[in-house]
């Protein structure tokens, strides 16, 4: 009888829960793969880390594979905020999607970044409000409980909102530049204050509403084909409804 294999980052997941639901495809499990290899890398205690998400949608599956602390709650920056007062050392990554601005509010993680709270923020831009707004179903939807004005797409121009609101790191990229996106989870966990990187990685339900399903090395030579690297690019121009042109890089690193 063979001896069971085992992989380096098997002691960051649980396995048991393998496989995951994700599509064939899905970015997310890139992002997953991403982060887990980052932190190894890092080399920071387990016990150090906690990874907070409101378990909505597919982007809130992700906890459930990480063999690390994680706290589910329905308002997720708002609870990083909690704890990371009281738990000042650890390194606090929140994990968010379009659901979690549909449900609880954009809100949160506003307060979070005007406080400049010292947390790493990933947002899967899955393309669900951008496809909502294009079949003009959610035009009209307040995204803010509070007394905010947002023009119609706005808000997902989130680089922009963020930097506005005092973040201290903005990068995006998509899920075939892992490396660059790797590099920017390391900064963003070590970086002070509020740090928000994006990964734009359009649901496959997105690729179908549109007509072009494809296969996964079409969407991997999409983001090819269409992405642009443009470090230090004015984020007042970064609004991405459709795959045409994707402007990429890090463009906010507060000193």
């Amino acid at each position: 009888m063979g001896t069971q294999q085992t992989h380096p980052v098997d002691a960051l997941l649980h396995t048991e829960n393998l496989p995951t639901i994700w599509c064939p495809g899905c970015g997310i499990g890139i992002v997953v793969n991403t982060f887990i290899q980052t932190l190894k890398r890092m080399k920071i205690k387990k016990d150090k880390i906690v990874i907070i998400s409101s378990g909505l949608s597919c982007t809130g599956k992700i906890s459930h594979h990480l063999s690390l602390k994680n706290i589910i709650v329905e308002k997720p920056f708002d609870e990083a905020k909690k704890f990371k007062e009281k738990n000042p050392q650890s390194k606090v990554i929140v994990f968010f999607s379009d659901s979690d601005l549909m449900v609880s509010s954009i809100d949160g993680l506003l307060d979070v970044c005007d406080k400049g709270t010292d947390i790493c923020a990933i947002y899967i831009n899955s393309f669900v409000c951008s496809t909502l707004f294009f079949h003009k179903k959610f035009t009209d939807f307040n995204f803010s409980r509070k007394d905010r004005k947002f023009e119609p797409k706005a808000v997902f121009n989130l680089p922009h909102l963020l930097k506005n609101h005092g973040a201290s790191y903005i990068a995006r990229w998509t899920p075939l530049h892992c490396r660059r996106l790797s590099y920017s989870i390391k900064e963003g966990i070590l970086k002070p204050g509020f740090s928000f990187i994006e990964v734009i990685s359009p649901c496959l339900m997105y690729y179908a509403s549109r007509g072009c399903e494809g296969n996964n090395i079409d969407r991997m030579g999409n983001y090819l084909k269409n992405a642009t690297i443009e470090n230090g690019h004015p984020v007042e121009n970064l609004y991405t409804e459709e795959m045409e042109h994707i402007i990429i890089g890090k463009f906010l690193d507060r000193a």
